[in-house]
This record gives structure tokens, C-alpha cells and sequence, in this order.
């Protein structure tokens, strides 16, 4: 019943915010079937919903913070000692529990797909930097802030942007606690798969996976700074690069 409720006020705040957009080109009507759903299919808003609410009931995590703008300084790991590196962005959400003896928190990052790409792997070796240095981040500014909350997961979430793909809205685990337990039966997320050296090593506390990825993505990032990231071959070497996420050419260009 109460998800009921939950329907109808997401479908007032859709058809209000609606009103402030022209809805009068050629596929129009298609696009609102997508997000409202037909008598034959649920709509993307409708999935999402469910998808929040079982996700809330299996995790017992609740959104704390939205689009939060952090600036804070995290400490990576260098042979012997610890070394400061800046951390400027924007996390999309972070959910905040009481449940499991102690505070946790997840965080999330919204993508228009989620898809095979972001393994658990990639992250191990630094090439998917993105998860671990929030993760660290948004430790440091939640305890900042009076909240000693310890990492729980990371969470990569897709809504669903294609026509083509109604069925896509989805949330992906990128890294968790082993305490994080999720049977088969918990609706809203998926145990990850993981395999070989990423199980093993995804059976380490979260904060002690996260400490060994940053220290390689500090070293990756001393590289690119101190110009010992070799780029070779040199004409369109950053089209293929995988290390986007850590030097963020899209956003600020060629040095």
C-alpha cells in the first residue's frame, strides 16, 4: 500500500516538473509511455521505484546526501608513509545506516548504462579510480561532519535513457564489505560474481581494499603528474587510453 502512495506522488512530481518542458515533438507520447509505463508494460519510474524500495529493504541504507560537492584532502599509502592528495568532485548519493552495529555508508554513482566494464578488476589495478577515491573521500567528510560512519559498498546505478532499453534500471555493486551479505532471495541488488583474484581479494574489510587500490592509483597519478606517464603512440593515444577516470582529459583537455 504504501508503495502505492510512493506512485502516486513520483507521478505528480514527474507531471509537474513536465509541465516546465515543451512535450509536442514526433515521439513525445512515446517517451512518456517509457517513463510512465502501459497497460501492458511498468515504465522506467515505476521499475526505479520498486527497484529503490527493495533496495532500501534489503540493504537497511537510506539517502543521506544528494549531488554532495566534496573538497577534502585523502592520505594514499607510499612505501612508508602516507602521502595528501586533493580530491575536488561531486558525489551523486550516499546512503547512510545505523543497522549493522556500527554506521555505514554506500556510495552511489549514477551512469546512463551500467555495463560489463566495471569490474571489480579494473578497480584492483587502478584503472577504474572513480569508486575508491570517493569512497575515501566521503569517509573523511562524513567524520568531518560528526558522522563516523565506516564504508560499506559502492554502488554503480543506471535509470534507463534509451527507448530501446525499458528494461535497463539497475544497481551494481563495484565494491562492498564481506559483512555485506546478500542472498539470492533480496530483492533490489545482486551479489557480484566475482571470480579468481577478485574474490579474494573482495573478502579483505572494505576500507582494507580500499587502502591497497588508492595506493595504486597514487602512484598512477605521481606518473601523470611528474610526466612519467609515457604517452605512446603519441596521435590519438588518449582515445584509447583506460585511465580517463584518473587523469580527466575529457573534462579539462590536453595539457
Amino acid at each position: 500500500a504504501r508503495v502505492d502512495e510512493y506512485w502516486e506522488s513520483l507521478q505528480a512530481v514527474a507531471h509537474e516538473c513536465m509541465r516546465t518542458k515543451e512535450w509536442t515533438h514526433a515521439y513525445a507520447q512515446i517517451e512518456q509511455d517509457i517513463l510512465f509505463g502501459t497497460t501492458l508494460r511498468p515504465g522506467l519510474l515505476r521499475q526505479w521505484l520498486f527497484q529503490e524500495v527493495a533496495y532500501q529493504s534489503t540493504t537497511k541504507h537510506y539517502p543521506a546526501f544528494l549531488e554532495l560537492d566534496l573538497d577534502v584532502e585523502i592520505q594514499v599509502r607510499r612505501e612508508d608513509h602516507l602521502e595528501a592528495m586533493k580530491v575536488r568532485g561531486r558525489v551523486d548519493r550516499i546512503d547512510v545506516s545505523d543497522s549493522y552495529d556500527r554506521m555505514t555508508f554506500i556510495v552511489n554513482d549514477y551512469k546512463p548504462t551500467v555495463d560489463k566494464k566495471y569490474k571489480l578488476q579494473e578497480i584492483i589495478s587502478g584503472t577504474l579510480s572513480q569508486m575508491p577515491i570517493y569512497l575515501e573521500a566521503a569517509r573523511l567528510w562524513l567524520m568531518h561532519h560528526n558522522i563516523p560512519a565506516e564504508p560499506w559498498a559502492a554502488l554503480y546505478r543506471s535509470f534507463g535513457t534509451s527507448i530501446h532499453k525499458t528494461e535497463e534500471p539497475q544497481n551494481r555493486i563495484a565494491m562492498k564489505d564481506p559483512g555485506f551479505v546478500i542472498t539470492k532471495e533480496d530483492p533490489g541488488i545482486k551479489q557480484p560474481d566475482w571470480k579468481g583474484n577478485a574474490r579474494v581479494f573482495s573478502l579483505k574489510p572494505l576500507a582494507e581494499q580500499n587502502a591497497e587500490v588508492l595506493a595504486v592509483i597514487g602512484t598512477r597519478a605521481r606518473n601523470m603528474r611528474s610526466g612519467e606517464f609515457a604517452v605512446r603512440p603519441l596521435q590519438k593515444a588518449c582515445e584509447n587510453c583506460s585511465y580517463q577516470e584518473l587523469c580527466r582529459i575529457d573534462e579539462w583537455g590536453k595539457g
